[in-house]
């Protein structure tokens, strides 16, 4: 049996990835009952041995644990890998070639149109460039999985109480919600996601929030923190400028009152039609 001290030396990883592993149930160190510390055996040395072989190959968590259970053979996962790796290489040797072709040397000489559009042609011949807009929409799913809210019966007055609200949430929208840290911040997971919760008041009543504790859990696959934070704030901006825009229009004299909040709930359904859609397309993946 081996220390995470000397896990972190063969295999060069920290403990924070190993902790991690652990937490989304990749490996399974048993507790020294002397002093509760991990002991890992030769099995999960070289589990994580393989776990990081194959995020080198970037495997997703998702298909590793598949692997792992015996869910999914490894021809099949490695077959499906270079499919996706494939399609990257693609997306990066048609802009590794579009490069050579901007020649302009200052952006404002930058003809953006023309570039454009040659890309267009480009793509309708078969070339494959990196699909911006899918990055808006994992961003939109991702932020389901990141953080959520609900009204909870009670006023969560007590930790019995939050208790007990984040378990009846969890039953009526059937998760797998487990409770790994009760209090006024009470810790929980979904399907190995691990999420923290607070309460608020409201004008209508007690709120509970629920927001994603690690950031790799609802990040989208292959796509940086700031990348996704770009995309989150394009996400703010376009829905509060929508909004503000509407509640403005009356005041300039561009319809009346009753018009805005007509157009205001056609915004909200298209939003919430953009969900649903999101939901059948992507699936309800607390993964991400």
């Amino acid at each position: 049996m081996a220390s995470i001290k000397e896990v972190e030396n063969i295999t060069g990883i920290d403990r924070q990835n190993i902790r991690y592993y652990e937490k989304e149930g990749l490996i399974h160190p048993k507790r020294n009952k002397m002093n509760a510390y991990r002991n890992y055996s030769k099995e999960d040395i070289q589990t994580i041995k393989q776990i990081i072989l194959f995020r080198k190959l970037g495997v997703s968590i998702e298909e590793i644990r598949h692997l792992l259970e015996g869910k999914k053979q490894l021809p099949e996962m490695i077959k499906s890998q270079k499919i996706r790796l494939q399609q990257e290489a693609k997306e990066l040797e048609a802009a590794l070639k579009f490069c050579d072709r901007i020649k302009e040397e200052n952006l404002s000489d930058l003809d953006v149109d023309y570039y454009l559009e040659e890309m267009r042609k480009a793509e309708s011949l078969g070339s494959v460039f990196v699909k911006v807009f899918d990055d808006y929409k994992q961003v939109r799913n991702s932020e389901q999985i990141r953080t959520f809210t609900f009204m909870p019966d009670n006023m969560c007055m007590n930790q019995a109480e939050f208790t007990e609200s984040l378990c009846k949430y969890g039953e009526e929208n059937q998760l797998n919600l487990v409770i790994t840290k009760e209090g006024m911040t009470p810790h929980f997971t979904i399907d190995g996601i691990e999420y923290k919760a607070y309460r608020y008041g409201t004008r209508y009543g007690m709120m509970v929030c629920c927001e994603a504790v690690n950031t790799e859990d609802y990040l989208p696959e292959n796509m940086s923190e700031k990348k996704y934070t770009y995309y989150r704030r394009i996400r703010k901006i376009l829905i509060a400028g929508g909004v503000c825009m509407l509640m403005c229009l009356p005041v300039l004299g561009f319809w009346d009152g009753k018009d805005r909040f007509i157009v205001l709930g056609l915004i909200i359904i298209g939003e919430l039609s953009s969900l649903i859609h999101s939901y059948f397309a992507y699936g309800r993946n607390f993964k991400g």
